[in-house]
């Protein structure tokens, strides 16, 4: 009886254990069934979508403007050739060059009243980019494709500017058969904006960002900042304006600092943290307001 006893215990124990192992091998199936929750909240992203993320990038077709050029003809093979993107980059580049000679040395309002040798710069640019436009715009296949690419918009936009101001306003200003451009333009408004329109050429070297990748990395870079910037620029702006209250509360009426709240904010700010630019800066807003936050963008640009 003692050996059939321990002979039964044992087959007990037996099954006792085949059964626990059967339960921890169905515990591990089901618990690798259940997905694996991301990291939501995390310090780091989960590894695996960010692997997933990262293939898919890789995968995903590069656009490319060519893609919708016609694959025959004589105007699509100057558009895919590489002399001609590259020549249009050193005539951007010739463009902006010429923008510093032009706003040194000619002192018309209109291109009519200029020098010849200004009339012909500006014609010859205003020709060649045109010329290249359209080289561009009838390489599509379908001309409502450019509508798709934001460079070529960018740069009608900035070729119809810059043929209104060129060839436009002078056929008008000639046929008009005016002695002075800039009287029959108006009393000098629409003289300012002819030189807003000629300072939005300069935005025409954006175009070389995309021959100079670098470029592109440093852009995405400053865009990925540009928000914890905006942060701390913002709790700067705080510090500054309470202090300033608090300055202007205890100083008296002719303070030569803090006589009101944005000269006291404008001293906290020059003088205090940025003493170095306090007297460009100044200088330039006494010429014209619209200096100072000109001056400030490029400081926190520069």
């Amino acid at each position: 009886p003692q050996d059939s006893w321990c002979q039964t215990d044992l087959v007990l124990l037996s099954d006792k254990k085949k059964g626990k192992a059967k339960a921890k091998s169905e515990a591990a199936a089901a618990k690798s069934k259940i997905p694996k929750k991301a990291n939501v909240g995390g310090v780091f992203a989960d590894a695996e979508k960010m692997k997933e993320q990262a293939r898919l990038a890789l995968m995903r077709p590069q656009y490319n403007v060519q893609d919708y050029y016609w694959e025959t003809g004589w105007v699509q093979a100057i558009a895919k050739h590489w002399l001609f993107e590259n020549f249009t980059l050193v005539m951007i580049v010739l463009n902006a060059c010429w923008m510093a000679v032009d706003a040194d040395l000619n002192d018309a309002d209109v291109l009519v009243e200029a020098d010849l040798i200004f009339q012909i710069a500006e014609n010859s640019f205003c020709a060649y980019f045109s010329w290249e436009l359209g080289i561009r715009f009838f390489a599509f296949r379908s001309k409502l494709s450019c509508l798709r690419d934001a460079w070529f918009c960018f740069d009608f936009i900035l070729v119809f500017l810059m043929v209104l101001e060129t060839w436009v306003v002078t056929i008008v200003l000639v046929a008009s058969n005016s002695d002075s451009g800039s009287a029959a333009l108006g009393n000098g408004a629409i003289l300012r904006v002819a030189r807003v329109v000629k300072m939005l050429r300069i935005s025409r070297m954006a175009r070389l960002l995309r021959s100079v990748p670098e470029l592109v990395i440093l852009m995405k870079g400053m865009k990925a900042a540009s928000r914890s910037v905006a942060v701390f620029l913002f709790m700067w702006l705080i510090i500054v304006y309470v202090f300033a209250l608090v300055f202007r509360q205890l100083s008296p009426d002719d303070s030569d600092f803090f006589s009101s709240v944005p000269e006291a904010m404008n001293n906290l700010l020059l003088k205090g943290i940025l003493p170095s630019h306090a007297p460009l800066v100044n200088n330039a807003a006494d010429e014209n307001w619209f200096f100072w936050p000109l001056m400030m963008v490029f400081i926190a640009l520069a």
